[in-house]
């Protein structure tokens, strides 16, 4: 219980970092997304159910943030990117590729989680990138924003194995055990 709600104080503390996170210039103005991060770094921590809480939650809180509200046209026509509650979806589906190397995490092996952290926000920033797309009604893939994904994924990787090992600070402090319950056969 205090492993969990240290991780709602994570997350709280990543949303108003996110607000003063720089823009890297020559990166294509990316910057390290510190809300997926630690979204992606607690998903290999806690069980699938917890996950998707948390998915709800953040995506929530995030679409409050970000979305902008439906505008008027001029001829009537009700113009918007996305609804409220697309981030919930998409956090859902990208923290359960997460859930898939919890095992590995759980071992104390880091390397693919980490790697796996910037797939999953290439990941979630295309299936954005592709939504906001779809529901303007045409489909542009500029490179600039291929390559902001990519470099934004990038430096949220490098982030990463710094808030593994705070997450395992965290979780030996509080007495929480990173368990793989429900993932092994029961005949081993």
């Amino acid at each position: 219980m205090i492993y969990n709600l240290s991780l709602v104080l994570l997350f709280a503390v990543a949303f108003v970092t996110q607000e003063f996170m720089p823009e890297v210039v020559w990166g294509y103005r990316a910057k390290v997304l510190a809300v997926p991060l630690v979204f992606f770094s607690t998903a290999v921590t806690v069980s699938y159910p917890l996950m998707l809480f948390y998915a709800f939650i953040v995506g929530l809180v995030w679409d409050a943030r970000f979305v902008v509200p439906p505008i008027t046209g001029d001829n009537g026509v009700v113009v918007t990117d996305v609804a409220l509650g697309y981030s919930i979806l998409l956090l859902g589906l990208t923290g359960s590729l997460m859930q898939g190397i919890r095992p590995l995490f759980s071992k104390g092996r880091w390397e693919l989680p980490v790697i796996m952290t910037g797939v999953a926000t290439a990941t979630l920033m295309t299936l954005e990138y592709l939504l906001v797309n779809f529901m303007r009604g045409g489909f542009v893939f500029p490179r600039e924003v291929w390559s902001k994904i990519l470099a934004s994924s990038l430096l949220t990787m490098i982030g990463a194995p710094l808030l593994f090992f705070l997450l395992y600070r965290i979780a030996k402090a509080t007495g929480y055990k990173i368990r793989t319950e429900g993932l092994r056969s029961k005949y081993r």
